[in-house]
């Protein structure tokens, strides 16, 4: 009969957990014009309380705790057509029903040591010194809370922040992170090194590779000090122009910008060098 048929059909899993310990573990996913390959692997991680929902394509717990932990997301190369968005979201809502419908994972608490993460676009070979469109850092340690992901979008706050950026700066902060398919933003952001501090908002469209590609849409606003010598590390292009300046001496900065970098406009712009010349 039908009744037999539905009772012996097989139901999505439904996995919980009260404490889960995973070592060597690998996960990766990738979303067609958006997300080339999106890969955590734990070295070592501690599970508390986690909620596999397969039905629902969710994915709950209330911590994780570990180390080791190699996470990298590596954006498509090319991505729609903005004259294309409408009619892509419109498709996108109308297979929501689907299988294809992307995951949704929400942690409350992540914390992790001796690890390392990447951010980039396919095919991008970095530039020397810190390159917006390459962006790795090691030696991370890294506290998270709030954590929410569904395909390319992405929220968290960043507790604590202690890591070594692939050009040489050892980096600490905390603020607030969001991502999605159209821009990158950071929020009320505190970012420190052994010589400069920082505190920052700022956006980053998607659509494009800032050092190649000066429409993309960019903010920023900001106010601290930098030192010369970060500035040297970060832009080794700039290098003789800071020739002659001692790599202790820090610029104090208060910043507004926004537009692109070939269409910037200028809301704020204040430079002092170590006291002896003002913008």
């Amino acid at each position: 009969s039908d009744e037999d048929e539905d009772s012996t059909k097989s139901k999505p899993w439904h996995i919980k957990a009260q404490s889960l310990n995973l070592k060597d573990f690998a996960y990766s996913m990738s979303i067609e014009s958006s997300i080339d390959s999106l890969g955590t692997h734990f070295g070592n991680a501690y599970f508390e309380a986690v909620d596999i929902d397969m039905d629902a394509q969710k994915v709950k717990a209330k911590s994780i705790k570990g180390d080791r932990l190699n996470a990298s997301y590596i954006a498509s190369a090319s991505t729609p057509a903005k004259s294309n968005k409408t009619k892509s979201k419109k498709n996108t809502k109308d297979k929501e029903s689907s299988s294809s419908q992307p995951w949704i994972v929400e942690i409350d608490t992540i914390d992790f040591t001796k690890s390392k993460a990447l951010y980039t676009t396919a095919g991008v070979k970095p530039s020397a010194g810190i390159d917006f469109g390459y962006l790795q850092v090691d030696n991370l340690d890294l506290a998270i809370s709030s954590f929410y992901n569904k395909a390319s979008e992405i929220s968290l706050n960043i507790n604590n922040l202690n890591a070594e950026e692939r050009c040489g700066v050892k980096l600490r902060g905390h603020g607030e992170f969001v991502m999605d398919s159209d821009l990158m933003q950071i929020r009320k952001f505190d970012l420190r090194t052994n010589n400069s501090h920082l505190k920052v908002d700022g956006s980053l469209g998607m659509e494009g590779d800032l050092s190649r590609d000066f429409t993309v849409p960019l903010a920023l606003k900001g106010n601290g000090s930098i030192a010369v010598k970060d500035i040297a590390m970060m832009f080794p292009l700039y290098k003789p122009m800071l020739k002659g300046m001692p790599m202790h001496d820090k610029i104090t900065l208060d910043v507004n910008v926004s537009g692109s970098v070939d269409d910037l406009t200028i809301k704020k712009l204040y430079a002092d060098v170590a006291g002896r010349a003002n913008v």
